[in-house]
């Protein structure tokens, strides 16, 4: 994460918080104040009013004196941020430099650059977007912590996390030699992770072929048209069709050569 000026967080996994070039991650405080934290950080587009806040905080009912809770916390944030990143009074707004870095920014912008180098047929970039989205995405997001935003955060988060299998599965199949067995075992996390999703078992019946097992795209096809029978009574999708048609006529190719 080059070029952020001495500014960057990591909420996914463990937190990491650097301003102004000084590592203060140590110094914030553990429970609610770092959920707190990610909270303003994902948030910072727009002043979030205190009554909001307590919202993120308690799911249910909050307690009696929640606000007042809020207002503390927001006072040890301070001390650690600063209170030119964190104002005080009214309503709550962090002011990160515009050139900061958030991991998690960075794995979204690194899924779309990793789709766009696919479509434009550069496997190279595609498979470094695409790494870096999965590396931020595999490390989760507030383990522990039962928050309405925050599961919805995670569900984005594995959205991120299925998309960079998917394109660096492509991207290895591209780039083709040692790079096809990456390719097959992402495209097995895909299935183990969404089995009802069709470009896992497709990006493992190209990556059968492309190691020479026609046989083995065939039993992953297979495998693909019961699981869906069994639990949703539909077919597999035309591009899974037609992705089986073309290895059938090259087994049956092989066959006769």
């Amino acid at each position: 994460m080059d070029g952020d000026g001495g500014c960057r967080l990591q909420v996914c996994g463990p937190l990491y918080l650097c301003v102004h070039g000084d590592d203060r991650t140590s110094r914030v405080p553990v429970g609610q104040a770092r959920v707190l934290l990610v909270h303003l950080v994902l948030t910072r587009d727009a002043p979030q009013a205190r009554a909001r806040l307590v919202g993120a905080l308690w799911s249910g009912d909050p307690p009696a004196h929640a606000e007042r809770d809020v207002t503390a916390l927001l006072s040890r944030l301070r001390s650690v941020l600063g209170p030119d990143v964190l104002p005080p009074g009214g309503d709550v707004r962090l002011l990160l430099p515009a050139h900061a870095v958030v991991d998690r920014e960075v794995a979204h912008a690194a899924i779309e650059r990793a789709e766009h180098a696919l479509a434009e047929g550069d496997w190279s970039a595609a498979w470094a977007a695409g790494r870096t989205a999965m590396a931020i995405a595999r490390r989760g997001f507030l383990p522990g912590v039962d928050l309405p935003w925050v599961e919805r955060e995670r569900e984005r988060l594995r959205d991120v996390l299925l998309r960079s299998y998917e394109a660096v599965g492509e991207a290895g199949l591209g780039l083709g030699g040692p790079e096809v067995p990456t390719a097959r075992r992402l495209a097995a996390e895909l299935i183990a992770e969404e089995p009802m999703r069709e470009s896992g078992y497709r990006l493992a019946m190209r990556a059968a072929v492309a190691h020479g097992d026609e046989a083995e795209a065939l039993t992953v096809y297979a495998g693909l048209r019961q699981r869906l029978a069994d639990e949703l009574g539909v077919d597999p999708g035309p591009q899974s069709r037609a992705l089986f048609e073309e290895v059938l006529l090259r087994s049956a190719g092989d066959v006769r050569r």
